[in-house]
């Protein structure tokens, strides 16, 4: 196996790093016990393809659990190949493009729950908030694009800064719902900015939950207040974050945009 070490994201803030590892029957590896070994937010094995429409397969791991799809995974694809690619992660086909410096890749179709959270002061307590500094005028949804997440609209961006997991509060709210955590979104003075909030340990560091950005998007395209395209600000749980330019066409569909820089190449591992 060899490992090449990828820094992704975009515009300003990039900072996630991603372990991406190469070499033969990479499907018979413990993807978790690598992901501890190599300690990075994302761990990606590139295996061979089981669909005919894709060229290869993407296991993608953090190192407390393995993820259904990753945007970030599929930029390293594309990078690592330095060519147009699509990849198979886990029931989803994802086309990889180049675009400049950056790499675009395909998204599922976003989809947000037609239920809104009853229980708004709860939802405020599993993150540590007041309910007041939630915004009156946007429910609390259900939403995936790969990844199930609650998405959590606040007033002011302060709230970002505040926002901390209970686990006790967060467990009453989920029930037995399987959301990997909280999307807290501010749209204060008509910017987007997003706080992914997650396991305490801090593990996850947002990544791959910068899916959740696109169902939050759709929601302000059911609004009208969404064009083409927006750019979030995602801030993660340890210091990562990046800008991300998330866009909706009726020929392409949903996509995301953003950059894989190669950092060390050639770790082999045993």
């Amino acid at each position: 196996m060899r490992v090449r070490v990828y820094e992704v994201g975009g515009g300003a803030r990039v900072g996630a790093r991603v372990a991406y590892v190469v070499g033969p029957e990479l499907e018979r590896v413990d993807g978790l016990a690598l992901a501890r070994r190599l300690g990075a937010p994302l761990t990606v094995l590139e295996c061979d393809a089981r669909r005919d429409d894709c060229a290869r397969r993407l296991r993608v791991f953090t190192p407390t659990r393995e993820l259904p799809l990753s945007v970030e995974a599929a930029w390293c694809a594309g990078e690592a190949r330095r060519e147009a690619i699509v990849v198979e992660m886990g029931v989803t086909a994802t086309a990889v493009r180049p675009d400049g410096e950056s790499w675009i890749a395909a998204l599922p179709t976003p989809v947000l729950g037609q239920r809104a959270v009853g229980d708004r002061a709860l939802v405020a307590a599993a993150l540590g908030l007041d309910e007041a500094e939630l915004d009156a005028a946007c429910p609390v949804l259900a939403g995936s694009c790969g990844v199930n997440v609650l998405v959590v609209p606040v007033a002011a961006r302060a709230s970002l800064d505040r926002a901390r997991l209970h686990p006790d509060a967060w467990q009453r709210v989920m029930e037995k719902a399987k959301h990997v955590g909280a999307l807290v979104v501010a749209g204060e003075g008509g910017g987007r900015e997003a706080r992914f909030v997650g396991a305490p340990s801090g593990l996850w560091d947002g990544t791959g939950c910068a899916l959740a950005l696109a169902p939050w998007a759709l929601a302000q395209a059911r609004e009208g207040a969404l064009g083409e395209s927006a750019r979030y600000a995602l801030r993660g749980e340890a210091g990562f974050g990046m800008e991300l330019d998330v866009a909706h066409s009726a020929a392409e569909g949903w996509s995301m945009r953003g950059a894989a820089g190669l950092v060390s190449d050639g770790l082999a591992l045993t």
